[in-house]
């Protein structure tokens, strides 16, 4: 119970997501900001 909603996937897996989705948005800034600069 609890977290977000993504299929009752449980808690690990939802983790797992935020974690993955978070680390591309850290490289996509990262590859913006090094193209932005050149």
């Amino acid at each position: 119970p609890g977290g977000a909603a993504l299929g009752s996937l449980g808690p690990v897996a939802e983790g797992l997501f935020i974690w993955t989705a978070g680390l591309g948005l850290v490289i996509a800034f990262t590859n913006w900001l090094t193209q932005r600069s050149s």
